[in-house]
């Protein structure tokens, strides 16, 4: 009887030994990898710092929004995010290596659309768009059409007027693929033909208009403040309404010219990144987007503060592609020349 006690004792001390070896084992099986990760568990994120690649260099408009946005990203999630720029090509270096990265959520990047969408129109990139994971939008900025300070041209009208008796004699200062997607939306709706200069930054946009050297300049909404204050005038904008800081200035829809394009700066992960991962990624950024200071700081700088994430994102985005994707496809030859 004292035998068969001891086995039986014996037996329970194993299969519990075995149980607990199962047990610890599958918990440590648990991380941020959703291959690794069980139906009902709850996945580790972040377990680190966070990286945000941005792809054009340090000072223009979407380093300094990103650099605001993810101090306040910081505070959310618990973790440093560290600003590493690549720029290159456009933004083509620095996307490319956006989606190359470690699909964990702990390295992201900001794009700024719709110059991501239509570079791929016209060339081959290192990046595609289908697959960038878009987790958050920020801004929907317009561009504006700014005429030098002794311009002759106190209106649209007056500079449309004239470049029709003309033809490519008006120079129009751009720095990016959405200043030049303008300026063929402008042309094609006044039936003008206009010669724009490309400029490799805002900054030196602002200053070939300001300084004379073109007679235009269709650029970024952040820097019409500091234009007019150097004496420069705001003709039109390129939005669906007016903008708050300039109440005056008429929307190229208002004078009967269907132009528009607003620059969104958008945080991204690469395609793999795990679900559960990015869904925790939008829940906080949910939260980033309602922070006042963030929404004031946004402001100042001059851009439009508009947060949008989720589904309501990749809707406005495929409607914007679509229609970027036919108009860069009948006019090539407009964004390789400057």
């Amino acid at each position: 009887m004292e035998k068969k006690k001891g086995s039986k004792t014996l037996f329970t001390m194993v299969a519990t030994m075995i149980s607990a070896a199962v047990l610890l084992a599958g918990c440590g099986s648990t991380g941020t990898n959703s291959e690794n990760t069980g139906e009902g568990e709850t996945i580790k994120f972040p377990t680190s710092n966070l990286e945000v690649i941005v792809p054009y260099s340090a000072g223009g408009g979407t380093d300094t929004s990103g650099r605001i946005i993810t101090s306040v990203l910081e505070k959310e999630i618990g973790k440093s995010v560290v600003v590493i720029n690549k720029p290159g090509a456009g933004g083509d270096v620095g996307m490319g290596e956006m989606q190359r990265a470690k699909a964990d959520g702990h390295h992201l990047g900001f794009i700024s659309f719709p110059d991501n969408a239509i570079m791929a129109g016209y060339k081959e990139t290192s990046y595609k768009n289908s697959d960038f994971i878009y987790l958050a939008s920020f801004t929907r900025s317009p561009n504006v059409l700014i005429v030098k300070k002794d311009s002759k041209f106190s209106t649209l009208d007056e500079l449309i007027n004239y470049a029709k008796e003309h033809p490519g004699e008006i120079t129009v200062s751009v720095s990016g693929d959405a200043h030049t997607y303008n300026a063929i939306q402008l042309e094609k709706e006044a039936g003008i033909d206009l010669s724009p200069v490309m400029f490799s930054g805002g900054g030196k946009n602002l200053n070939a208009v300001v300084g004379g050297h073109v007679e235009a300049s269709i650029i970024t909404l952040q820097f019409a403040k500091p234009a007019m204050e150097q004496g420069a005038k705001v003709i039109a904008i390129a939005s669906e309404e007016r903008a708050e800081g300039l109440p005056d200035v008429p929307t190229f829809k208002e004078l009967g010219y269907d132009v528009e394009a607003t620059t969104s700066r958008i945080l991204t992960a690469p395609k793999d990144t795990p679900k559960e991962v990015v869904d925790k990624l939008v829940e906080v950024l949910d939260k980033v987007g309602q922070d006042e200071t963030l929404k004031t700081k946004i402001t100042e700088m001059g851009e439009v503060y508009h947060f949008v994430s989720g589904a309501e994102l990749e809707t406005y985005l495929t409607e914007r592609n679509n229609m970027i994707e036919e108009m860069v496809k009948e006019n090539k030859d407009a964004f390789t020349t400057n």
